[in-house]
């Protein structure tokens, strides 16, 4: 059996059956009797869980948004600067670093497991794709503009389910499609508590089991998000999915795939796993995520997150996009950027350079947070730094010859320390 075979899993869990894509269900379907009205998390009556404080973390998001969104990192907003992501300050953060305790370690429904055996891989998000996923929260409301062009977009290529937190975001989601004038195509909407709209950070890691079924691969986000943090778990628990949490503090943003083995990060994983080197990690991400090679990068200084795919993206096996800082913009980062750049090269990669847009306003401008749905590519663009747009969209289409570029303006998006590739999840076929 071809362990890459397309599988329905994430359909099956939502309710939703894909149209004109011949798939298999790797175990029988649930009765349409026992599913909690195609809801992925029953907000308004889950189960007993294991502890109260699960049970807390089912309910729906509460009424009356704060203004403006949540920052992509939380860390953005818990400490004054970003930590610089070299070795130096990883080697002093293994003495000072993050405490080891954490009160989810005794909660069995966000607790570490043990390491899978029958993980593969984990598909590149420039294979082809069953369905794009967004989050839209309660405080996201600013960022709805920017929801409707990537559902525009992406609809004619692939099913968009639409996690939404409460009916009155569902319903100032729905006018703004509306206002736009946007025939919803391919469309789903799910209801799902939620703390913040950064879906690929939180969301499940789909990894592929060498029977052709799909593990989730559950990494801890932030406490401070307990609602975010339950959705991968949750989806296992409501319908006997297998599930495993690996002992490592990490977003899905800062994880980047081949398709093949080959994996890249960003040094910043070291710091927050209080880790010296990544020989420390490496059968965590073997075990869980099918990586044979992990390649680490150094993060962007300054940058809030330090993920890797606000500088890096994975265009085929073997194959990436680097930033490069140019006109003398960030010199340090430059250097870091050239340095990624080569140690890919010596990883293997054959490797594409795009232009940065300025960051000197403290936004860390991205064309490289783009994100591949079959023929399209959706590819952030910015209006107040338009310099090296043209030049990006050339790479891209050398990068990605014969599928659609689509500017998606994430002006406002980068406000909030992420872009479009953040704002999304794809699950493979």
């Amino acid at each position: 059996m071809d362990p890459r075979r397309v599988s329905c899993v994430f359909f099956v869990l939502i309710g939703v059956a894909l149209s004109g894509t011949a798939c298999t269900s790797p175990r029988p379907v649930p009765e349409p009797a026992t599913r909690p009205s195609g809801a992925l998390v029953d907000v308004d009556g889950a189960e007993a869980l294991a502890s109260e404080r699960r049970a807390a973390l089912a309910t729906a998001a509460e009424p009356g948004p704060e203004p403006g969104p949540e920052p992509r990192s939380a860390r953005v907003h818990e400490r004054a600067e970003p930590e610089p992501a070299v070795l130096s300050v990883h080697q002093e953060a293994h003495e000072d670093g993050p405490t080891t305790y954490d009160s989810r370690d005794e909660d069995p429904g966000f607790a570490f497991t043990a390491a899978p055996s029958d993980v593969y891989t984990v598909a590149g998000e420039f294979e082809p794709v069953q369905a794009l996923v967004l989050a839209v929260a309660d405080d996201a409301l600013e960022l709805i503009p920017t929801f409707v062009e990537i559902i525009t977009a992406a609809q004619r290529e692939a099913r968009v389910v639409v996690l939404y937190s409460t009916e009155a975001t569902l319903e100032s989601l729905e006018t703004a499609l509306e206002e736009a004038h946007v025939e919803l195509l391919d469309v789903e909407f799910e209801r799902v508590a939620l703390d913040s709209a950064w879906i690929r950070d939180y969301g499940p890691v789909f990894a592929m089991t060498t029977s052709g079924d799909f593990r989730i691969i559950d990494t801890r986000y932030y406490e401070a998000r307990p609602k975010d943090d339950i959705v991968p778990t949750r989806v296992g628990d409501l319908w006997g999915f297998a599930v495993s949490r690996p002992p490592l503090v990490s977003e899905g943003g800062n994880l980047l795939v081949d398709g093949h083995g080959r994996c890249v990060v960003s040094d910043e994983v070291l710091n927050y796993n209080n880790a010296w080197d990544i020989s420390e990690l490496t059968s965590v991400y073997a075990s869980y995520f099918g990586c044979t090679d992990v390649t680490v990068l150094p993060a962007l200084a300054g940058e809030g997150t330090g993920h890797v795919d606000m500088f890096v993206t994975i265009t085929g096996p073997g194959e990436a996009i680097v930033g490069a800082y140019v006109d003398g913009d960030d010199k340090e980062n430059a250097e870091r950027l050239d340095e990624s750049a080569a140690l890919l090269k010596a990883a293997g990669f054959s490797v594409r350079r795009v232009p940065m847009p300025t960051n000197r306003d403290g936004n860390f401008r991205s064309y490289t947070n783009a994100l591949a749905v079959n023929g399209s590519v959706l590819i952030p663009i910015y209006t107040d730094d338009r310099r090296h747009e043209q030049r990006a969209f050339e790479v891209f289409e050398k990068a990605y010859p014969g599928r659609r570029l689509i500017p998606i303006d994430a002006t406002e998006l980068i406000q909030w320390s992420g872009s479009v590739h953040c704002l999304t999840l794809t699950v493979n076929r």
